[in-house]
């Protein structure tokens, strides 16, 4: 993190002495954000580590805001001690609003839905700067299930020889799941990233937390929407959804995209009960392990599918087939 040295010169440089702040609540990065208040108007300081990205985050920003998306205005940044002062979208985030009422839930996710789809549109000379999702990153990913979650559930070092096997299996389906089309995706894309804002269409859904971005199948970004680790959502909603998104796909690349999506939702929902397991127990971030039924819930809807039996037989064999009901750290 920046020090307070480094954060007051910051400032200073843009007239924001002497205002005092707080850092807002902390999520499941290393980043931290604080309100600062000018004489016109307030702005979001972020501080972020080198291990955060920051640079990333400048480039995806400025790619969303030339295709017409919400990305918050950048005022000013300092990327080598990872400073950034930017837009402030205000308070009115997708899970504090669904929070507060369903009422809101198609109105919303219908709007980040558009964004998905905004994004299937931007040209590739746009992107192009733009790290590859491949599979050593894939691979690197799901070791956070057999190196934190596994020891976690089985109460053990993870065997080798199983560690090995389920690595296999993963090679043999990443190629499948990159067989669908291609381009920028934000990586994060669920509510906790997503914000309101008093704008008309597309613009009215302000998007944070996308400097993992990456080039890599479009079905990645709809399964981190649609399959929230924090917040489950209606199946016919989840359904219409999809349904509206797959209208904007080829007729004859319908199954390619699904089996995409079947496979990277696997990946992701094994990678995110590892990181929730390793958040409690690195970084002492326990309210995490709550989530973790739910997750390994929508995992389970995945391992059904044909192409996943050979994954699911491996599941079943090393690991309990009832997750219990409550988690403990």
């Amino acid at each position: 993190m920046a020090t307070d040295s480094l954060i007051d010169a910051f400032l200073e440089k843009n007239h924001l002495t002497n205002k005092p702040f707080q850092w807002l609540n902390e999520d499941a990065s290393m980043r931290r954000y604080a309100r600062i208040q000018g004489d016109d108007k307030s702005y979001i300081l972020m501080d972020s580590p080198q291990t955060e990205h920051p640079y990333e985050f400048d480039i995806v920003d400025k790619i969303l805001i030339k295709n017409g998306l919400s990305a918050p205005i950048i005022y000013d940044e300092d990327l080598k001690n990872g400073l950034l002062l930017l837009e402030d979208f205000g308070n009115d985030t997708y899970a504090s609003l669904l929070k507060q009422s369903a009422t809101y839930e198609k109105e919303l996710y219908s709007a980040a839905l558009n964004v998905l789809i905004k994004l299937r549109s931007i040209p590739y000379q746009d992107i192009c700067v733009i790290q590859k999702y491949q599979e050593p990153q894939m691979i690197e990913h799901l070791e956070t299930f057999t190196d934190w979650f596994m020891p976690y559930i089985l109460h053990g070092k993870t065997q080798e020889v199983v560690k090995k096997d389920f690595i296999q299996i993963w090679k043999r389906l990443i190629p499948l799941a990159l067989e669908t089309h291609q381009g920028l995706i934000l990586w994060d894309f669920h509510i906790n990233n997503l914000m309101r804002l008093n704008r008309s269409g597309i613009q009215s859904c302000g998007i944070l937390d996308f400097q993992d971005a990456r080039i890599g199948p479009f079905s990645y970004d709809l399964v981190s929407l649609l399959e929230d680790a924090r917040r489950p959502m209606n199946d016919d909603l989840r359904n219409e959804l999809m349904s509206c998104y797959l209208k904007e796909i080829n007729p004859k690349e319908k199954d390619t995209f699904m089996r995409s999506y079947h496979i990277l939702a696997a990946k992701r929902h094994l990678r995110v009960l590892g990181f929730f397991v390793r958040l409690c127990q690195r970084d002492n971030k326990p309210g995490y392990l709550k989530h973790l039924p739910h997750v390994y819930g929508l995992l389970e809807q995945h391992l059904e599918q044909p192409y996943l039996k050979e994954l699911k037989d491996w599941f079943y064999h090393t690991l309990p087939h009832i997750f219990p009901e409550e988690v403990n750290d």
